[in-house]
Protein backbone atom coordinates (compact mmCIF):
# COMPACT_ATOMS: atom_id res chain seq x y z
CA UNK A 1 0.00 0.00 0.00
CA UNK A 2 1.21 3.52 -0.87
CA UNK A 3 0.19 6.66 0.97
CA UNK A 4 -0.90 9.33 -1.52
CA UNK A 5 -1.53 12.08 0.99
CA UNK A 6 -2.37 12.90 4.60
CA UNK A 7 -5.09 15.52 5.10
CA UNK A 8 -5.59 17.47 8.32
CA UNK A 9 -9.34 18.10 8.46
CA UNK A 10 -9.32 19.76 11.87
CA UNK A 11 -11.14 17.20 14.00
CA UNK A 12 -10.06 14.21 11.85
CA UNK A 13 -6.78 13.08 10.26
CA UNK A 14 -7.45 11.43 6.86
CA UNK A 15 -4.85 9.19 5.22
CA UNK A 16 -5.51 8.50 1.53
CA UNK A 17 -3.75 5.36 0.28
CA UNK A 18 -3.85 2.96 -2.65
CA UNK A 19 -2.67 -0.52 -3.41
CA UNK A 20 0.41 -0.89 -5.54
CA UNK A 21 0.05 -1.00 -9.29
CA UNK A 22 1.81 -3.42 -11.55
CA UNK A 23 1.78 -7.12 -12.16
CA UNK A 24 0.47 -9.18 -9.26
CA UNK A 25 -0.49 -12.85 -8.92
CA UNK A 26 -4.14 -13.73 -9.46
CA UNK A 27 -5.62 -14.70 -6.07
CA UNK A 28 -7.41 -17.63 -7.71
CA UNK A 29 -4.69 -19.36 -9.74
CA UNK A 30 -1.44 -17.47 -9.11
CA UNK A 31 -0.95 -16.36 -12.75
CA UNK A 32 0.77 -12.97 -12.86
CA UNK A 33 -1.52 -10.32 -14.37
CA UNK A 34 -2.02 -6.58 -14.76
CA UNK A 35 -5.70 -6.93 -15.63
CA UNK A 36 -7.89 -4.93 -13.25
CA UNK A 37 -11.53 -6.02 -13.13
CA UNK A 38 -12.80 -3.43 -10.68
CA UNK A 39 -11.90 -0.90 -8.03
CA UNK A 40 -13.19 -0.59 -4.52
CA UNK A 41 -12.79 2.05 -1.84
CA UNK A 42 -12.41 1.00 1.78
CA UNK A 43 -12.66 3.16 4.87
CA UNK A 44 -10.73 2.00 7.89
CA UNK A 45 -10.48 3.51 11.36
CA UNK A 46 -7.10 3.69 13.03
CA UNK A 47 -5.72 4.77 16.38
CA UNK A 48 -6.03 8.49 17.16
CA UNK A 49 -3.27 10.90 16.17
CA UNK A 50 -2.80 13.67 18.72
CA UNK A 51 -6.18 12.79 20.24
CA UNK A 52 -8.01 13.10 16.90
CA UNK A 53 -9.72 10.20 15.10
CA UNK A 54 -7.82 8.82 12.11
CA UNK A 55 -9.53 7.53 8.96
CA UNK A 56 -7.69 5.59 6.26
CA UNK A 57 -9.24 5.61 2.77
CA UNK A 58 -7.81 2.86 0.61
CA UNK A 59 -8.47 2.59 -3.12
CA UNK A 60 -7.59 -0.80 -4.52
CA UNK A 61 -8.13 -2.71 -7.72
CA UNK A 62 -9.18 -6.31 -7.97
CA UNK A 63 -6.81 -8.21 -10.23
CA UNK A 64 -7.67 -11.44 -11.96
CA UNK A 65 -7.30 -13.43 -15.16
CA UNK A 66 -10.72 -15.13 -15.06
CA UNK A 67 -13.98 -13.91 -16.55
CA UNK A 68 -16.77 -13.28 -14.07
CA UNK A 69 -20.06 -14.63 -15.32
CA UNK A 70 -23.45 -15.86 -14.13
CA UNK A 71 -23.14 -18.25 -11.21
CA UNK A 72 -19.53 -17.25 -10.43
CA UNK A 73 -18.74 -15.52 -7.17
CA UNK A 74 -15.81 -13.13 -7.47
CA UNK A 75 -14.34 -14.75 -10.56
Amino acid sequence: MFIDRVVDEGSVVRVVARTRAGPLPCPRCGTVTTRVHGYQRRRLADLPVGGRPTVIEQLGGGLGVHEVGPGMLGG
